[in-house]
């Protein structure tokens, strides 16, 4: 779902889209995350796209496949009949979200920082960093942070917390859709 918020001192509204893409295979993500990121864009204004994207983005590390549930290996890795034992996460839905142009907000802080650790897992069974901010090019002058947040036992992913500086946002004019 989304929602276009405009609060003071904003430059402009900012349109919200919450996700959750399909777990159980990267080629039915796929054409969710097509979808969504038209979703995110159609409104006109700048947006955020977040949320558990269940699939790798198109940054980060390998996980350690001993630690991975084999459900998650089946459905989260490159399917190559030639080379069925080498197992390398299927980043296509993280391709979609790039090539729509959006900015992976732990990768962009990564570029800045080079701190590992923004690319941690937020799945705790499996090693993937399947929870994900992501926003429109306006957006990414105000990305001021970017942290794993602890699970304290209470649900199978670490939170996200991103922060913007949305002074740091020239004022954008309304992008009809077309």
């Amino acid at each position: 779902s989304s929602v276009t918020l405009h609060g003071p001192g904003w430059p402009s509204p900012i349109t919200f889209l919450s996700v959750h893409l399909i777990p159980h295979s990267t080629r039915a993500a796929v054409p969710e995350a097509q979808f969504l990121q038209s979703r995110l864009r159609r409104p006109g204004w700048p947006g955020v796209l977040l949320g558990d994207v269940n699939h790798s983005p198109l940054v980060g590390p390998e996980p350690d496949w001993d630690k991975v549930p084999v459900h998650n290996i089946a459905s989260r890795t490159i399917i190559d009949p030639d080379r069925p034992d080498d197992l390398r996460l299927d980043r296509s839905a993280g391709l979609v979200l790039y090539r729509s142009r959006l900015t992976d907000v732990a990768a962009h802080r990564y570029e800045q920082t080079g701190d590992e650790d923004l690319l941690a897992p937020t799945g705790v069974a499996g090693g993937i960093r399947v929870d994900q901010s992501w926003t429109t090019s306006e957006l990414v002058p105000a990305i001021t942070g970017y942290e794993r947040l602890d699970h304290r036992n209470v649900t199978d992913h670490h939170p996200i917390l991103v922060t913007l500086d949305l002074g740091a946002v020239a004022p954008v004019e309304h992008t009809p859709w077309r």
